[in-house]
């Protein structure tokens, strides 16, 4: 069975189980302008289209993995996730139905994807760590760490006590588009940095960006008790 083994999708899964409530507190006022700037500039956005950079490595064996891809998403849940290497996968939602295609394997998923909503917490928001980014101030701590040429540097810190040791995230918000184009996530076992490249913002997406057909001589593998989806 193919693995839920992405990192752009497990992220909202990570950090979901990291984050618990919190009493708010108000963000430090140059963070708190960054947020908002990026949450205006997010609510202006229907779809995205760009290429990605994605670092992760690994502390305890020292292992480096880079994955290159590009992405397409029309709000509020569809996309169109594809990873060229190292290893190829690609993953769809039309917004019902959610494929992820092995090809090495020659495998394709085909999942609810309310079920993966759920458990994935994926897409939710089209910005940072699948947020909606005026939500990011009620779940994080926001410092203002930095400010380079072309964007600001945030640090966010999850509000929960037993979550805060365990995990952060820097993020370089673009100045120019307001969205975060860099981000670096902290784990105790990890590390993962994913730059954004290429970006569009509301390109004209097709329908058929968001749709999967299994090609010939690839299995399927059907949620609900191997039950097509409908």
């Amino acid at each position: 069975m193919i693995r839920r083994m992405s990192v752009l999708l497990i992220w909202g899964a990570v950090l979901s189980g990291l984050l618990r409530a919190a009493e708010p507190v108000p963000a430090a006022p140059a963070a708190a302008a960054v947020l908002s700037r990026m949450a205006e500039a997010e609510k202006a956005v229907v779809t995205l289209r760009f290429s990605f950079t994605q670092t992760t490595f690994v502390k305890m064996t020292g292992e480096k993995v880079v994955s290159l891809g590009k992405a397409q998403f029309r709000r509020p849940d569809r996309f169109r996730v594809e990873h060229f290497s190292p290893r190829p996968m690609t993953a769809v939602s039309d917004g019902k139905t959610m494929w992820v295609y092995n090809p090495a394997r020659r495998q394709v998923l085909v999942d609810r994807w309310k079920n993966w909503a759920v458990s994935a917490g994926f897409p939710r928001g089209l910005g940072l760590l699948q947020e909606e980014a005026g939500d990011l101030g009620k779940k994080y701590n926001a410092v203002l760490s930095s400010r380079t040429a072309t964007a600001d540097v945030l640090v966010l810190t999850p509000r929960a006590p037993e979550a805060s040791k365990n995990a952060s995230v820097r993020a370089w918000v673009d100045r120019a588009s307001g969205l975060p184009l860099r981000t670096e996530l902290e784990f105790p076992s990890f590390r993962t940095m994913t730059e954004v490249s290429n970006l569009e913002i509301n390109p004209d997406l097709p329908d058929e960006a968001f749709q999967f057909k299994t090609p010939a001589g690839v299995e399927e593998f059907h949620s609900d008790e191997g039950k097509p989806t409908p």
